[in-house]
């Protein structure tokens, strides 16, 4: 037979919005546990991965066919259980010989950050540093100095100057962020200057002044 039709009277609306509503609290109520015990799986699944390991470890990254060192990395646990790198970070040439130097606070960046060319001269100098700037060097392979400034955190700040890998002065201006900003002027390898203007997050803006040739006057280029 057929089904009687359901009543639509208002006390049997209020019934159903009543029980819509406590449906609807129940299942948040199991979402909220579903998240907590997917929470807790992952974390027990984590602590599962890392319950063999040592609370400090060296790992040795090797190149395949010549077994050479390419890095060494310092790991240590942290409050989470998770590994991060913590004291030297040491990288190498494919022939062996250093390339980089890094060193790291429970996974934070501090300390000596070095580089080498492949050739064994030294490329960069920095102690990073999250509280001030400090110097930073870069040098060409031919051992001159190919920049200078300060940095923060790896960012460069503040004043800074880069070289031709003949030793003459290439740009010199401000640095904001590790951006260009403010005003910089750039020099070919003799000395004379070539263009000048303003910097803004990088990018130029304004009006800038560009030498035509040498010792020739200054053509004004408007943006």
């Amino acid at each position: 037979g057929m089904l009687p039709a359901q009543k639509s009277t208002p006390a049997f609306a209020l019934r159903r919005l009543c029980l819509a509503s406590l449906c609807g609290l129940s299942l948040l109520g199991c979402s909220s546990n579903a998240d907590a015990l997917y929470q807790g799986e992952l974390l027990r699944q984590q602590k599962l991965r890392t319950a063999g390991l040592p609370e400090s470890r060296r790992v040795v990254v090797r190149d395949p066919a010549s077994r050479e060192a390419l890095e060494v990395v310092e790991l240590a646990r942290g409050a989470d259980g998770a590994e991060v790198r913590h004291g030297a970070e040491l990288r190498y040439w494919p022939e062996g010989t250093l390339r980089s130097l890094r060193s790291f606070d429970r996974g934070t960046p501090a300390g000596l950050w070095w580089s080498w060319w492949r050739t064994g001269a030294l490329r960069s100098a920095y102690v990073h540093d999250a509280t001030k700037p400090t110097p930073m060097t870069w040098w060409h392979p031919n051992g001159l100095v190919s920049a200078e400034g300060m940095a923060i955190s790896g960012r460069r700040v503040g004043e800074w100057s880069y070289y031709h890998d003949n030793g003459m002065l290439e740009s010199r201006g401000k640095m904001g962020g590790g951006m260009r900003v403010g005003d910089w002027t750039f020099y070919d390898e003799t000395g004379e200057w070539t263009e000048r203007g303003r910097f803004l997050s990088g990018r130029r803006t304004g009006d800038w002044e560009f030498r035509s040739r040498a010792g020739g006057g200054p053509l004004l280029q408007r943006r």
